[in-house]
């Protein structure tokens, strides 16, 4: 996705299926993601931490808790790990290139 979208903010939520708190998070994020992609050039990417073994070693280490990865011009711009919704607005706010005419 990082190279399809080289100029976009990649948003990767790193989630389980079996963790309650993170799977109602996603639901209210989704929606902060779409409010926030009218304005501004955002990529949303799921990945499921039991199928990606990297990521599976890294959220055994975190237990139950979501973990958000942000991307932009191909290095890593920030990580939430928990349901920090602020922080995450905020490093979208600050990274997240405005659309055109915006």
């Amino acid at each position: 996705e990082v190279e399809k979208n080289p100029h976009a903010l990649i948003i990767v939520d790193v989630f389980t299926e079996w963790c309650g708190p993170t799977t109602m998070l996603h639901r209210t994020l989704k929606n902060l993601f779409f409010e926030l992609g009218e304005e501004h050039s955002l990529k949303i990417c799921e990945a499921n931490s039991d199928r990606i073994a990297p990521l599976k070693i890294e959220k055994e280490k975190m237990g139950c808790k979501p973990l958000w990865l942000f991307y932009k011009d191909g290095a890593e711009v920030g990580r939430v790990e928990g349901a920090d919704v602020p922080k995450i607005e905020k490093i979208i706010r600050e990274n997240a290139p405005k659309k055109i005419g915006m």
